[in-house]
């Protein structure tokens, strides 16, 4: 019974829509859940008891796109090529890791790092050689050569090449294909403009399917969009509808087709509104910095007006960091989608079950019940009332074992520290 515990909470939501359990108790065995329910249906306690009565606990959080890898603010991609190796992007990436977890991030979708690194350490953490989230990497993502983080070292070009590098990236053990559908913030790349053809993506997915794994595109060219959907694609990052003449254009017809063939779409829009906080609140910017905070603002305008759109038209959205620069901020893109779209259960449901399924995972993690992952997150106060109170953490437990908040011993101090003060959405955007 040394590996058993009984956990009581004043509410526990489940991963479903509708579904809280009021004076709730859970019984998790190992990284499993035994049963989950009221106490008044398991009025026996197990193992180890811990009181989280005065608490909400919700699933572990799912980040389905994140680069483990980068992570050093004020840094171009160019210099981490430069100046960094993979045994310096390994440790970097494991304190990265940590520090999303700190953040109740307890499953993370890694959507393209350098050579193997992020294999090497989804392995490590799997082993339990240190801790982490449960990670699936892409490993190395496909790019045409001089492509989207070309420095990745997975080039190709033509459909033989593409089918040679997938076959690469199985061998060395990948569990999913990232695929650079247009250009992004490389330097010598063009974000409006689409990469790969549509018989390229084709032979990826292709693959990909034959081999039981799903496909994500980044997508920022309304072009690339159209060829990923057409090649096949599973899922699509970003897509910003960029197009040739720097235009963000809604496209309907694309929208309809990502429902009809049930593709998933991850926006990544807390990217955009970094880029205008930068900016928030700052007197005396200089012409570039005018310039630059024009686009960022048209940038995160559109992008929550197509997510509105693309939310409405019944496209199944899911969340996504894009972290790079930034670990341990999930929060601020659900703020983000309630303040577009969604109420607070529908961000949720976009952060845990639905990511679960999108990423394939769907049997393991993303909900509470019997038999998944114990991966929860506790927190101070209802988020189905307010989504910011995801930050409010009172622990993070990941397979069963407390990473912090621990009422037996010290909690663990990630570094460096997650921010729980609220991102300010509605201070710089506005209130709708």
């Amino acid at each position: 019974m040394a590996d058993t515990l009984t956990i009581d909470a004043a509410a526990i939501w489940t991963g479903n829509k509708g579904q809280v359990i009021r004076d709730a108790r859970l019984v998790t065995k190992g990284n499993t859940i035994m049963r989950v329910g009221s106490r008044a249906e398991f009025p026996d306690v197990e193992g180890q008891y811990v009181d989280f009565s005065q608490y909400w606990i919700v699933p572990g959080l799912i980040d389905v796109h994140a680069h483990l890898v980068f992570g050093d603010q004020g840094r171009r991609y160019e210099d981490y090529i430069r100046e960094d190796g993979d045994d310096l992007m390994l440790l970097r990436a494991a304190r990265n890791a940590q520090t999303h977890l700190a953040a109740g991030v307890t499953t993370l979708r890694d959507c393209g790092g350098r050579n193997n690194v992020v294999v090497s350490l989804r392995s490590g953490i799997s082993r339990g050689l240190l801790e982490g989230p449960t990670i699936v990497a892409s490993g190395r993502p496909l790019t045409i050569t001089g492509g989207h983080f070309w420095w990745c070292n997975q080039e190709c070009d033509g459909v033989e090449g593409v089918r040679q590098a997938c076959r690469q990236l199985i061998k060395n053990g990948v569990d999913f294909f990232k695929i650079m559908a247009s250009g992004g913030g490389t330097k010598g790349t063009d974000a409006k403009v689409a990469s790969f053809t549509v018989e390229e993506i084709k032979a990826a997915t292709d693959i990909a399917r034959n081999h039981g794994m799903r496909t994500t595109a980044h997508c920022e060219a309304t072009a690339s969009v159209e060829r990923a959907i057409a090649g096949g694609i599973h899922c699509v990052e970003h897509a910003g509808f960029q197009e040739p003449d720097g235009t963000r254009t809604y496209r309907p017809d694309l929208v309809e087709q990502m429902v009809e063939k049930g593709i998933y779409y991850s926006p990544t829009i807390q990217t955009a509104f970094g880029g205008v906080k930068r900016y928030s609140g700052r007197t005396g910017l200089s012409e570039a910095e005018q310039r630059g905070l024009k686009a960022q603002r048209y940038k995160l305008e559109r992008k929550l007006e197509n997510l509105a759109k693309i939310y409405a038209a019944g496209v199944k959205v899911i969340a996504g960091t894009d972290a790079i620069s930034h670990f341990g901020e999930y929060v601020t893109g659900l703020e983000l989608f309630c303040h577009s779209c969604m109420t607070p259960e529908e961000a949720l449901v976009s952060a845990t079950s639905l990511a679960a399924e999108a990423i394939g995972l769907g049997d393991k993690v993303g909900m509470i019940a019997k038999g998944k992952m114990a991966d929860l997150l506790v927190v101070e106060a209802d988020p189905l009332q307010d989504i910011s109170a995801l930050r409010k953490i009172a622990a993070v437990i990941k397979g069963g074992r407390f990473f912090t908040g621990s009422p037996v011993g010290a909690a663990y101090t990630p570094f460096p520290p997650v921010s729980r003060e609220p991102a300010g959405v509605d201070e710089v955007l506005g209130r709708r």
